[in-house]
């Protein structure tokens, strides 16, 4: 791969990451208003869980 190509996939990667960590803490911050916290404890530890919790939310 060039350096260049590299740098592109090096940024995706991080765009990414930035993206999700996003979806999470909506997820995590939704989940505390609404006093679910059972739920949170179980998207923690589920990722399909976390996935329907997102649907749910609407976080896309």
């Amino acid at each position: 791969m060039t350096r260049l190509g590299q740098m592109l996939y090096d940024d995706g990667l991080k765009k990414g990451r930035e993206e999700e960590a996003q979806r999470i803490s909506t997820l995590t911050s939704r989940l505390l208003k609404e006093h679910r916290l059972e739920d949170l404890q179980r998207s923690t530890e589920d990722d399909e869980f976390r996935e329907k919790l997102m649907k749910e939310f609407g976080i896309e």
